[in-house]
């Protein structure tokens, strides 16, 4: 949503949960799939999409979607959450040619 107000990013965000919501995403049906935020798309625009996607179905669990904030039932670690998984797939791998991180430099 670069070079776009908050304004342009809420509408946007709010009629893209309601076409979610139209093709089966928020509902509690047991099909129900877990959309996150990418590059670009962080707390702000999850949030209004989470948010949206509660006043379209009340019973939607908080569970339902990653990378709200913190009051809207968001996790701690989120933010850091990629970073962690990458380290963790750094040091498995590196296990594969008898290395260790220690030391090392990303470029």
């Amino acid at each position: 949503p670069k070079n776009k107000s908050r304004s342009e990013i809420k509408r946007f965000c709010k009629a893209f949960a309601k076409e979610l919501f139209l093709i089966g995403l928020g509902k509690t049906d047991g099909r129900l799939d877990t959309p996150a935020g990418d590059i670009g798309v962080g707390e702000f625009e999850i949030g209004i999409i989470f948010g949206e996607l509660k006043k379209l179905n009340r019973d939607i669990p908080s569970a339902a979607m990653t990378g709200k904030p913190l009051s809207l039932g968001g996790s701690y670690l989120r933010p850091e959450a990629t970073g962690y998984g990458l380290v963790y797939i750094l040091m498995e791998s590196l296990k594969k040619f008898n290395e260790t991180i220690k030391g090392k430099k990303v470029i």
